[in-house]
């Protein structure tokens, strides 16, 4: 196993790729973990890192040995760090034009890496995952399944078949957290509404209950905004409005909902340095260390906040705001679908079997719980009782922790948020239970914003380029801090926005 790394950032999604399979004559090895695969496979991994803090995977990983030996290849990994979500995809886009296509890439189906996927299938670059599936019945049954889901169809190219097999990924996790010391200090109600969250926030920030010049409320970066959005016009990108597909972006309901965070930028609470944050860093830093009583996060960063939080003041408690915290045109929280981001697999690769090999047993039962605990002796050992004893030096060193999911190939194919004891060992019962009630509340809540056409290609879009994009950036900037006045200028903006691409990307959808 050899590995190279490109600077690494802790990022929202995964990106993976096997690339440039050799392969060499080699005796089967010998013992319990003898591989049925008698020549040796060379194969290389890129990802952009998806769960580690510091983009280390270390060269004697046991999880990793345990399956070259198992699969009688070897894994030779390098770590893009991608916060943008193009450096990945501008590095694939190097290697395919200097004749090296990887042979198993993790491909999105949007943005730039949606033009990688659409160019590879075109030009017969891809395995059509469906009738690999079929001449080989029964041998894969995790991924017949996985390709059945009904989200899978969002990944079928302009021919109408699939290339790639799709990751689950769940609810998104994104979370409101707020300090409920600071609630129960100042004899506050937990909002509920994003009206009631502003009068909080005015509290919070006249109150600034641990002193330190707080700004009520910190995410991010402006992406992050989309949950505001969804409470004022209850959508998410592509939204249905009388039986016709519109933009979210361009709905009337945006002006309502720009003129709302205007005036928490306009008096000091939404942090006014979120625009240039080093994400899932600097908000996170400021909500711990009492400098704002609000925060937009994954509820899974709540291992790394809870933490940093406790050491800045050891009385300091953590609540979400409710799955249902809604505006005034629906809920203020946004998800995707079920599926997110997909592996697909090179052509010309020289042993797909053994790659496809690899990913069914990554969805297999016996796979997960590997993924999940390690290797038995090297990971944990079995007590008298039958029960699993973590090695935590081992855990640490690894960059990942038991009952949790290797921090490489752990979410290779599922990303799904993991609830077991042992992946919330870091927590008090108090704290498991609201991370739990959490996830629960916001796979049950209904009226979540979601985009109506995931995945969809549209050629207008395609055409229009960065323009429509830099346009609403360039107008949101202006709209938050007040550059710009949102009631004579949200016509101008609107306009420009459609004639950018939007007015004919909605008239292709719905031609369609």
């Amino acid at each position: 196993m050899r590995f190279g790394l490109a600077s690494a950032t802790l990022v929202l999604f995964g990106f993976f790729c096997l690339s440039a399979c050799s392969e060499e004559q080699l005796a089967e090895p010998d013992g319990a973990d003898a591989s049925p695969y008698r020549t040796r496979l060379q194969v290389s991994y890129i990802s952009r890192d998806l769960y580690t803090s510091n983009g280390t995977i270390h060269s004697d990983d046991k999880l990793i040995e345990r399956l070259e030996r198992q699969f009688n290849m070897d894994l030779n990994l390098m770590y893009i760090s991608s916060p943008n979500q193009t450096e990945i995809f501008a590095k694939l886009n190097a290697l395919i034009a200097s004749g090296d296509i990887p042979d198993m890439m993790e491909a999105r189906i949007d943005d730039l890496g949606g033009e990688v996927y659409r160019s590879l299938s075109r030009e017969g670059q891809l395995i059509d995952v469906e009738q690999f599936l079929e001449l080989h019945p029964g041998r894969y049954p995790y991924l017949a399944e996985r390709i059945a889901h009904p989200d899978a169809a969002a990944y079928r190219a302009e021919d109408g078949r699939l290339y790639a097999i799709p990751r689950l990924f769940g609810e998104w996790d994104h979370a409101w957290y707020i300090r409920q010391d600071w609630l129960d200090k100042l004899g506050l109600p937990m909002p509920t509404t994003l009206d009631e969250l502003y009068e909080t926030l005015k509290v919070f920030v006249r109150e600034d209950p641990d002193g330190k010049d707080t700004t009520g409320l910190t995410l991010s970066n402006v992406w992050w905004l989309n949950h505001i959005f969804a409470g004022f016009t209850g959508g998410f990108n592509w939204v249905e409005r009388d039986g016709e597909y519109v933009y979210n972006y361009t709905l009337p309901e945006m002006k309502d909902a720009f003129l709302y965070i205007n005036k928490l930028y306009e008096e000091g609470l939404l942090d006014r340095e979120f625009f240039t944050h080093k994400p899932e860093r600097d908000e996170i830093a400021k909500f711990a260390s009492g400098r704002a009583g609000v925060l937009l996060v994954g509820a899974t960063f709540m291992e790394r906040v809870l933490p940093m939080l406790k050491r800045h003041n050891s009385e300091a408690e953590i609540a979400f705001l409710p799955a249902t915290l809604s505006g005034p045109g629906g809920i203020a929280h946004i998800s995707g679908a079920k599926m997110f981001e997909g592996v697909m697999i090179y052509q010309g690769t020289r042993d797909p079997e053994r790659i496809f090999d690899f990913l069914e047993y990554s969805l297999s039962p016996e796979g997960r719980e590997l993924y999940a605990y390690g290797v038995e002796g090297e990971h944990f050992t079995i007590d008298s009782e039958g029960n699993r004893q973590p090695r935590e030096d081992i855990f640490a060193r690894e960059g990942w922790h038991f009952g949790g999911r290797h921090p490489l190939l752990g979410s290779m194919l599922d990303a799904s948020t993991l609830l077991t004891d042992e992946a919330l060992k870091a927590f008090d019962e108090e704290y498991k239970t609201k991370i739990r009630t959490f996830f629960h509340d916001i796979e049950q809540v209904e009226g979540v914003a979601r985009d109506r056409l995931p995945g969809v290609q549209i050629e207008a879009l395609r055409k229009a380029g960065s323009r429509p994009s830099d346009l609403f950036y360039k107008y949101q900037a202006g709209f938050i801090t007040g550059e710009l006045d949102i009631e004579s200028d949200w016509e101008t903006f609107r306009s420009q926005y459609l004639a950018a691409g939007y007015a004919d990307a909605a008239k292709e959808v719905n031609q369609r």
